[in-house]
């Protein structure tokens, strides 16, 4: 999309078919062997991450992998996720990583990445079982905040 566009009226193609329930969503294709994927995220706004412990929720039955920063590949174990769309008045172009690793700054960020083997139901007891936090002071109000590190 270019910047000619940002504002103004594009035409959509896929609203018919989304509009009269034909549209395709990628949950809608199943291939045989396929995984779903469940993000485990953080109940603090803002905590230090003490420890992450995937051994019990690879323990339990129906679940096929558990990945932490720990196991991502280089940059995105190390480096921010860069912005799709630079924002002229943002120095730096980038967002957050792709899994927190020592400290999370909302609640919700993501921890972890599990993949169960047939549904989604196992999430909610891997959710419980993984990590133990040390909550931070946080603020609401950007106007008072001041960072902290």
């Amino acid at each position: 999309m270019g910047a000619r566009q940002f504002g103004a009226r594009v035409k959509r193609l896929e609203d018919p078919a989304l509009l009269t329930g034909r549209g395709r969503f990628v949950d809608d294709v199943k291939l045989p062997g396929t995984l779903e994927a469940c993000f485990v995220r953080s109940p603090y706004a803002h905590a230090r991450i003490r420890s992450i412990d995937v051994a019990p929720a690879l323990a339990l039955p129906g679940v096929h992998a558990v990945l932490t920063a720990d196991d991502l590949p280089g940059p995105m174990a190390r480096d921010p996720i860069p912005m799709i769309l630079p924002v002229l008045g943002i120095a730096a172009f980038r967002t957050q990583l792709c899994l927190a690793r020592d400290e999370v700054s909302y609640a919700g960020q993501t921890i972890a990445l599990t993949v169960p083997v047939s549904s989604s139901s196992v999430i909610k007891p891997c959710a419980k079982r993984f990590g133990t936090y040390r909550p931070r002071a946080f603020s609401a109000d950007s106007t008072t905040t001041r960072c902290s590190r």
